[in-house]
């Protein structure tokens, strides 16, 4: 074979390689880019449990698979929250304490589901009496609850829960806004259980959510509140800042808080591919079909970049854990060092991914209701 051929030929092998190359990247970085915008609902660990210690204390398999603090736990006669570790680990049974909350878990193993929501159900699995409201949104009906407060209740909270998440996020927190005073409205919005479907069936991040957001915030107007305090927890971070930013209500926002919040969606989205193995290059390369895929700009969502044009009089209230290993908090440091003069940041914690609460609820109480406090007008 002459020497022609052969270069013909490393030509083609080269030409293919990089085909097959460039191939690879771009359908690793569209199934990542996919996962990012898909909307799914977070898997809830399933673990053998049965109630030991006449019922004071919860048994779950060596290797528990549920960090520190107080979790529920769904099973076949009811539910019940446990808290932190008793006793066990290694190759022996784990030991948790327990409370039955409705119905009494067996001590013969059953299956159970834990959740990091430590309350399931509605406003009355805290004791507070609710209202079941539809929020006008702009693809249809939104199922809400309204707790309404003891007096007048002039500021109210509307909280949006996070990516995944579900209204029962909320009821950790309802308790201590209402003894604050605050009528708390809990919204759902596009893609979840009960309210209507995205067009195109996919997150948008915040880019599509606010405006269920801010329908909500424009109910609360409506009922005769005076100021508005946006509360979000993780993608809900995302969604009260888009609604901070472009609602036309914005100037009725007296506060904002912030759990473990997505001030940038590119750091969060770079480190979950890093988690998964990929180099920052392809992480970024499937960032930017999330971009071209949600008809988003994720320049929009930096709100370090961004923290000149945070309004001066709203104050923020964000905790962010230094264990969050899913949404890192560093940028939520950033931008607390960029906007002191509005941002209170709790990041004492080695907390997961908005669990502050569930490793310390009276410390995580006294903190925020310090804040709400000293800090609303």
């Amino acid at each position: 074979m002459s020497v022609r051929v052969w270069r013909r030929v490393a030509v083609g092998v080269v030409a293919g390689v990089l085909v097959v190359a460039v191939v690879l990247v771009t359908g690793v970085a569209w199934y990542f880019s996919g996962v990012a915008l898909t909307v799914v609902r977070d898997p809830e660990p399933r673990v053998t449990v049965q109630a030991v210690d006449a019922g004071q204390s919860i048994a779950l398999p060596p290797g528990d698979p549920t960090p520190p603090g107080r979790h529920s736990v769904r099973h076949p006669d009811g539910w019940g929250v446990m808290t932190d570790r008793v006793r066990g680990g290694g190759d022996d049974p784990v030991v948790r304490e327990w409370d039955d909350v409705r119905g009494v878990l067996p001590t013969e193993p059953v299956t159970g589901v834990v959740d990091q929501d430590a309350i399931v159900g509605d406003p009355s699995s805290v004791g507070l009496g609710f209202e079941d409201v539809v929020v006008a949104g702009e693809l249809g009906d939104l199922p809400t609850w309204l707790v309404p407060a003891d007096g007048p209740g002039d500021t109210w909270v509307v909280f949006a829960h996070g990516r995944g998440g579900t209204r029962e996020e909320a009821l950790r927190y309802l308790p201590l806004w209402h003894e604050l005073g605050h009528p708390v409205l809990v919204p759902s919005y596009r893609n979840d259980p009960g309210a209507p479907a995205a067009p195109d069936g996919r997150y948008g991040l915040g880019e599509t959510e606010w405006r269920d957001l801010d329908a909500a915030v424009a109910y609360a107007l409506d009922l005769g509140a005076r100021s508005v305090v946006l509360a979000g927890w993780s993608m809900g971070g995302a969604i009260v800042l888009q609604v901070l930013d472009r609602s036309e209500h914005a100037d009725a926002v007296s506060g904002v808080v912030l759990d473990a919040p997505v001030v940038d969606w590119v750091d969060v989205l770079v480190h979950q591919g890093s988690v998964v193995g990929l180099p920052e290059w392809w992480s970024r390369a499937a960032v930017a079909l999330v971009e071209v895929r949600g008809g988003l700009d994720l320049d929009d969502y930096d709100w370090v970049e961004r923290a000149a044009e945070l309004p001066s009089d709203v104050p923020i209230y964000l905790v962010h854990s230094d264990g969050d290993t899913y949404v890192p908090n560093r940028r939520s440091v950033a931008l607390a060092r960029a906007r002191p003069d509005i941002v209170t940041l709790v990041r004492d914690s080695a907390a997961e991914h908005t669990r502050e609460w569930n490793v310390d609820p009276e410390g995580y109480e006294a903190d925020m209701r310090a804040w709400f406090r000293s800090e609303l007008r």
